[in-house]
């Protein structure tokens, strides 16, 4: 009698443990959802200089990903990807700080030139930022082809 009192006290025990276990992974999976919403809803990234929003600049294969993120967000095509892709790797092969020949002022992912930038691009915005480079060339590329036409 003793010996299955016990059992069932360690049975109530177990599931009390489990379920404190499994509500507090709940809890944080909504909060870290929500601390992240509130980030990308209230923060603009592009206004965060790149020492905060990470320890290093990004890498190629980040800025790649952000490219294919933004592209898949705009809702273009596999082909239109594709093609974005060859010319982004032409350009710049995905460096956020790159710069074209000495006698040009392309800059950037995208390589947009200084006259370019300055009619497209948001006030005070840095060329060198891959998200508004990549946002930039995604929402320009099909209006414009021919400023990447060398790529094409």
């Amino acid at each position: 009698m003793k010996t299955s009192k016990l059992i069932k006290y360690f049975l109530i025990t177990c599931w009390a443990v489990l379920g404190i276990i499994v509500t507090q992974y709940f809890f944080l999976l909504i909060s870290n959802s929500l601390v992240s919403s509130y980030i990308e809803w209230h923060i603009r990234p592009d206004s965060i200089p790149y020492s905060i929003r990470s320890p290093h600049p990004p890498t190629q294969q980040e800025a790649a990903k952000e490219y294919v993120r933004q592209a898949q967000k705009s809702n273009w095509t596999i082909a239109q990807i594709n093609r974005g892709w060859s010319i982004l790797y032409c350009e710049s092969k995905f460096q956020y700080n790159a710069r074209a020949y000495p006698k040009s002022s392309a800059v950037g992912i995208a390589q947009f030139l200084d006259g370019t930038w300055k009619l497209i691009a948001p006030p005070n915005s840095n060329r060198e930022d891959y998200r508004i480079n990549i946002s930039m060339f995604i929402k320009y590329f099909p209006i414009h082809p021919e400023w990447w036409k060398p790529c094409l």
